[in-house]
């Protein structure tokens, strides 16, 4: 079965990590264009996305109480402090927008952006699996990649991280890194030009996280 790739610059939650069931596409408000897999390699394409609505933030779960401090430089204002597990998105955009402002002050530029290649099941219209990360300041960032077990093996990786690649130097930059872990895929990115430059010990004992880069400039 073929499989459409799509590149975005800005998309709709995508399913979790393992076995979540995937995204249907009449939820994925896109502003998309379909890459045919064979052509990905040469292609530039810059696809954009309208933002998605955010539904009212949720109060979220508190892993530890709040404690109350006073905030240098801001007036000696009291704040609190509470870890959770589910930040409000109006709190990660709040987060997200003020490093923004720093780094506009420090670099004299801020441009950070989502990017997210998408594998879609032309039939159904469903995203099966995909890449998601980000670019700023000359880098690329791969956070998370997922396809199915049936879709591994067959080149559409492959595609689809050079899709993302593509997009990444249309965007300017110059380097990508990401991590992923020992049991996971390290030698199908090294397979790909991809560098390891550290290891982290983590669990189960005998897993390590697996940190690579590479350099998007050469040929």
């Amino acid at each position: 079965m073929g499989f459409d790739i799509l590149v975005f610059a800005k998309p709709t939650p995508m399913a979790s990590r393992g076995n979540a069931p995937p995204v249907s596409s009449s939820s994925a408000r896109y502003e998309a264009c379909s890459v045919s897999p064979r052509s990905v390699p040469a292609q530039r394409c810059a696809c954009y996305a309208k933002k998605p609505e955010q539904s009212p933030a949720s109060a979220g779960r508190l892993l530890a109480s709040a404690v109350p401090i006073v905030a240098q430089g801001m007036d000696r204002m009291q704040l609190e402090i509470a870890v959770t597990d589910a930040p409000s998105p109006q709190a990660l955009e709040l987060i997200a927008d003020g490093l923004d402002q720093f780094n506009l002050q420090a670099a004299g530029h801020a441009d950070r952006r989502t990017l997210a290649v998408l594998a879609t099941d032309p039939a159904s219209g469903e995203v099966v699996g995909g890449l998601s990360g980000r670019t700023s300041l000359g880098l690329l960032f791969i956070d998370l990649f997922y396809l199915p077990p049936a879709q591994r093996g067959n080149g559409l990786g492959s595609q689809m991280l050079a899709a993302a690649e593509e997009e990444a130097r249309r965007r300017g930059c110059r380097s990508a890194v990401l991590y992923t872990i020992s049991f996971q895929a390290p030698d199908f990115y090294v397979k790909h030009g991809w560098t390891v430059f550290g290891q982290v010990p983590c669990d189960p004992p005998g897993t390590s996280r697996v940190f690579l880069s590479k350099d998007l400039c050469a040929a």
